[in-house]
């Protein structure tokens, strides 16, 4: 194989394996997460707020998408209309973290914000799976 093609192959390798990955680690969600705090109400910084700590959450870093979906919540509050996803996300980065107890508190708050959303069964799950099933 001449140096040509080698130098092709690597650069695919590189741009379709090697770059995603770069762009979902945890240093750059931390430099997502500076953009976002200088101007977080545009809609992109919003958008890619959601994203990242849904990144971290989908690739089994709760502590990371714990404190994603907390920094959205903050910023963007209850009339977001992710806010609820958010907030039940929170309490299983929480959950999964073992922050018990706040994971219940967020729980609990998902059930009187929300109890007739889609995942209001899955929070009562998560209440019940702290207090009965979780090792203390």
């Amino acid at each position: 194989m001449n140096l040509k093609k080698v130098v092709l192959i690597a650069a695919i390798f590189v741009s379709v394996v090697g770059l995603p990955l770069l762009l979902i680690s945890t240093p750059m969600i931390d430099t997502y997460q500076e953009w976002i705090d200088r101007n977080p109400h545009t809609g992109f910084h919003r958008w890619l707020q959601f994203s990242s700590a849904q990144i971290a959450y989908k690739t089994v870093r709760p502590e990371v998408g714990a404190r994603g979906f907390r920094r959205y919540l903050e910023h963007y509050g209850a009339q977001d209309s992710r806010h609820p996803i958010a907030l039940f996300r929170y309490a299983r980065c929480l959950e999964e973290s073992r922050k018990r107890d706040a994971a219940r508190e967020q729980y609990e708050l998902f059930r009187v914000l929300y109890p007739q959303h889609a995942l209001a069964p899955d929070a009562e799950e998560g209440i019940r799976r702290i207090r009965y099933l979780l090792p203390k």
